[in-house]
């Protein structure tokens, strides 16, 4: 069973999308390989990684299958982000305890070479390491153990600088980012970390961008009012000084810093900002009554803030000169992208016209509005999804899979939903610190609905923690999250929601707002329990199965659409046309 390194042959297909992210789907291939898989039922396996150790985050594991109509070649489709990939860790999985000689893949260093000189970015030695040096991963020569157990060697492949530099991993093929699919990521700088710092988040943009996150929400980063306060910081919502900083968090500095790092890392920043109302103890209630209308008074029964009053005197002129003065001001002093307006119909629209007219003049911003509200669109670019929540809050509690879909084809397909775009989440801030958590609200249908908000209504939201199955209950308190926390549960979450953001992202069919592809039912021979659908827009086509059972299911589709797809989640190809095996409250996606 000799093996030399020229039966070997590596094609990588890279199909890079999202803007700034680089988010990518690449297939594997193993050409003229058919000794290297072996002979005695073994199989190939992957492991992406986007750290530097064997237990970093960011793992992608799935099985090489042969290729359709092809001899000695076999694939495995994986979603990952390119810019942040690492390495690749193959393994070769046996069924039987027969050794397997690796002796000819390997030179006296442990180092492969090719045509004896170039390095091919694979090392296997005693131990498991990395040399940040030679950029060279070592690890130990697994014996066989149990049925089925690792057999042979373990091939570390680290991700270089540029493809071309090694001889056997290049691009094959390339397509256009995907515009308009964008991942948003909300976050509370108290509770990100320990510190609760600016330069915490600063120092997590690697983290972030290996997530594949476009936008960072930054809930409201200016000094809190203590005057009625809720909980022991008070909440960000109850701004005391618009125009500084939260010196708990840091320096005006510190947070430039923080954008110039999310541009860097190809994200924008949104800065979260409450226009209908200050903290009761901010200044202005004092050397600005007219701002409140000579009248302050507490809206919606929240004690520790004041209501604005845009409409004294038929036009504030003077607060619609000064809230415009403090939009101008963050986008042109820290360069922000976005603003999240947050109870945006409590004020007028006329206000948030003329305020997108004036920060326009600076730079052309986009707009998220805390609102779902037709007479808004005017001002805003993205409007919350909240009736979609509740249409997924509703399915949790009457497990009815009929009205599922006919609420999501409703909203999907409604005229005030189809030419606008809406930002969907499971949770958020206020969902998990005045309701339930999600996994509460949701119980066991949470994962395939998280499924179903990436691959039917626009821009899907992620809270702070959610990736790793963390819920922040509270954002007046400390209540820091462990990002690095090593649990079955967040490698789980960190694995599906790094694909469901490729997915997001490499797929033309999910893309947002007024061009989005269609949504169509598959009918299949479990109906009461499964919902099937197809996104489709050209020749993009994502096909989804979605089980809300407690029991695994044999699915057909009653009208399976032809061709080749790739397994977005598990890996590997396959016609759909056969039975499709979905286990309890599991989820399926294919691609083509």
């Amino acid at each position: 069973m000799t093996r030399k390194i020229t039966n070997f042959a590596l094609i990588v297909l890279m199909v890079l999308s999202t803007i700034s992210a680089s988010a990518a789907q690449i297939y594997f291939q193993f050409k003229d390989g058919a000794e290297w898989w072996g002979n005695d039922g073994a199989k190939i396996g992957a492991i992406f990684r986007t750290g530097t150790t064997s237990s970093d985050f960011g793992k992608y594991t799935t099985f090489f299958t042969p290729v359709s109509g092809q001899t000695n070649m076999y694939e495995a489709a994986i979603p990952v982000n390119e810019e942040a990939f690492k390495s690749v860790q193959f393994l070769r999985f046996s069924s039987t305890a027969t050794k397997v000689d690796w002796a000819d893949l390997w030179n006296t260093t442990g180092i492969i070479t090719y045509d004896g000189s170039k390095n091919l970015f694979i090392a296997n030695a005693s131990g498991t390491d990395w040399d940040s040096t030679t950029g060279i991963w070592s690890s130990y020569n697994p014996t066989p153990g149990p049925t089925p157990t690792v057999d042979g060697v373990t091939l570390y492949f680290k991700r270089p600088a540029e493809w071309a530099e090694t001889p056997h991993i290049h691009v094959w093929q390339t397509q256009e980012p995907v515009a308009g699919s964008r991942v948003i990521y909300e976050l509370n700088v108290l509770n990100y970390s320990s510190t609760g710092s600016f330069n915490a988040v600063t120092n997590d943009m690697a983290r972030l961008k290996a997530l594949g996150v476009d936008v960072l929400w930054i809930m409201p980063i200016f000094p809190i009012g203590q005057k009625g306060k809720v909980g022991t910081y008070g909440s960000p919502y109850a701004i005391k000084d618009y125009y500084s900083v939260n010196p708990n968090y840091g320096s005006l500095a510190d947070f430039k810093n923080l954008v110039n790092a999310a541009h860097t890392n190809g994200m924008e920043v949104w800065l979260d900002i409450a226009c209908n109302h200050t903290a009761t103890d901010c200044a202005w209630v004092n050397t600005k009554s007219v701002y409140y209308g000579y009248n302050p008074y507490h809206p919606e029964g929240w004690n520790d803030v004041y209501k604005l009053d845009y409409n004294y005197g038929g036009k504030n002129t003077e607060l619609y000169t000064e809230m415009k003065n403090v939009l101008k001001y963050w986008v042109r002093e820290c360069n922000i992208d976005g603003y999240r307006c947050d109870f945006a119909t409590g004020v007028p629209v006329s206000f948030w016209n003329e305020a997108r007219a004036a920060v326009s003049e600076i730079k052309q911003i986009t707009w998220l509005g805390e609102a779902e509200d037709n007479n808004y669109w005017s001002a805003f670019d993205i409007q919350y999804g909240w009736n979609f929540h509740d249409m997924m809050v509703k399915f949790a509690g009457d497990r009815s899979v009929a009205n599922l879909w006919t609420d999501c084809a409703n909203y999907f397909n409604s005229t005030k939903n189809s030419a606008h775009a809406k930002m969907t989440h499971l949770t958020n801030h206020d969902r998990s610190a005045y309701e339930k958590t999600e996994f509460e609200r949701f119980g066991e249908v949470y994962n395939p609905l998280l499924v179903l908000i990436y691959t039917i209504n626009d821009y899907p939201m992620i809270y702070m923690g959610q990736e790793i199955g963390w819920s922040v209950t509270t954002f007046t308190d400390k209540q820091a999250v462990n990002f690095n926390v090593k649990s079955e549960t967040a490698d789980f979450y960190r694995n599906l929601m790094s694909k469901l953001v490729s997915l997001k992202h490499s797929a033309p069919a999910l893309k947002d707002g007024a061009d989005r592809g269609s949504l169509t039912r598959l009918y299949t021979n479990n109906d009461g329990s499964v919902l099937a659908y197809v996104r489709k827009s050209g020749d993009s086509s994502v096909v989804v199965v979605l089980n809300f059972s407690n029991g695994a299911k044999s699915v057909t589709l009653n009208s399976a659409p032809s061709g080749t797809y790739a397994d977005f989640i598990d890996g590997g190809t396959r016609q759909l046309s056969g039975t499709i095996s979905v286990g309890a409250y599991g989820y399926k996606v294919f691609v083509k």
